[in-house]
Parts: structure tokens; sequence; C-alpha cells
């Protein structure tokens, strides 16, 4: 009498070949996700700095900033500036689609050419994986050179640091505008950093600690 049907073996072996095909489906959903997400990252981060650079100076002027200096982020939620996709966290800080951590605020005081400071400051602590962070801090980094050659009259320096805050002795790496930087020869000058300068600069920083942020400053 002829049997029906498939054997364990076979069985079996379908269930392997099913459970490698959903691995690496799964796997490439992560990646396309992860794609996805860095693309919509920069391109919020690109409408962030484009509206910071636009609106920035007349919200400063026209509101108590003018001699405090403080968070620009309840006025771009009034105003509906917030760019589409960002969260708002509290009037400090707002989210990007990687869930970093972003703070827009200005300089108390103007500097000595009568300039106002703004910084548009990325915290990466909410993020474990350092591929993640590494790519995210490259591609930032060649959208700062980018408005460093934009609006070279205007940008100051984009900065990538371990600290939260301004103490520059914990500074990795400082990139300047050509304003700044007078003789802009090397790679001190952003618009002159080669993609192997931004690597190295970011992933100089990975390796101290996971505690990363990227600062673009505009006068």
């Amino acid at each position: 009498m002829q049997e029906k049907g498939r054997s364990m073996v076979e069985m079996l072996g379908v269930l392997a070949i099913i459970g490698v095909l959903s691995v690496g489906a799964m796997t490439g959903y992560s990646k396309a996700m992860l794609k996805y997400k860095l693309n919509k990252q920069i391109e919020q981060m690109n409408q962030l700095i484009n509206m910071t650079y636009t609106y920035g100076p007349k919200i400063d002027t026209s509101s108590n900033m003018a001699n405090t200096g403080s968070s620009y982020i309840p006025y771009f939620k009034k105003l509906n500036l917030i760019p589409d996709g960002m969260t708002y966290a509290d009037n400090t800080a707002i989210f990007d689609a990687l869930k970093t951590h972003i703070s827009v605020f200005s300089s108390s005081n103007p500097n000595s050419q009568g300039h106002k400071i703004v910084y548009i400051a990325m915290r990466y602590d909410g993020i474990s994986d350092k591929n993640i962070i590494l790519q995210s801090c490259i591609q930032n980094m060649k959208l700062a050179k980018e408005y460093a050659v934009v609006y070279e009259r205007d940008f100051y320096m984009a900065k990538i640091s371990n600290a939260d805050g301004e103490d520059m002795a914990q500074g990795i790496q400082n990139f300047y505008g050509s304003s700044v930087v007078s003789n802009c020869k090397d790679h001190r000058c952003l618009k002159n950093a080669s993609l192997n300068d931004i690597y190295k600069a970011c992933s100089d920083a990975m390796g101290k600690n996971l505690y990363l942020t990227i600062s673009f400053y505009f006068r």
C-alpha cells in the first residue's frame, strides 16, 4: 500500500527553508526601515536648519529672547513650524525620526561683531546602536558641510563632542565656517573637510562614549 503525504524529514526541511526566508525578510525589513528613518531624519534636519536660519532672527527680535537667549521650541510649536514627523517633547526639545533629542536655542548676548549665535544641538543618548549613531553623525555632518557652503557668510561651526553643553575641553572635533577660519586650508574649515575627515571625527567620538552631540551654529 502506497503512503500519501510528506515525510517528517521533508516537513522539517520545508520548515527550515521557511525559517531562513523569514529571518532574511525580517533582516531586509529592518535595514529598509533604518534607511527610511535615516533619510527621514536628514529631511527633517534640512527643514529645521532652513527654518531656524529663516525665522530664528525674526523670533529673536520680536520676543523676550532678544535680551535673554532661550529655546526656540515653544515659538516653533506656537507658529506650527516644527517639521513634519518631528515630535514635540517639551519647551526645550523635539525628537526626529530616529528619536534623536534636538534642542534649538540662541546665545544670551551678541558676539563681538554684534551677531547672536543659534545652536541646533543633537543628542544621541537615547540610541544604543553605535552603527546607527555613526551613520546619522556622518550624514548630518555632510548636511552641515552643504550649509557651510550655501550660507558661507553666516555659518559658524559644527561641533562633535562627548559632552552635553559648551565645555570645549571635552570637544572631540570642531569644524569652522570660512568666515571664522581665515585661510580655510585644512579640515578645520568644514567646507573643505573630506568624507574621511568627517568619518574619523564621528568614529572617534563613538570610541569614547555613546553620548554624542552635534551642534550647528549660525550667526
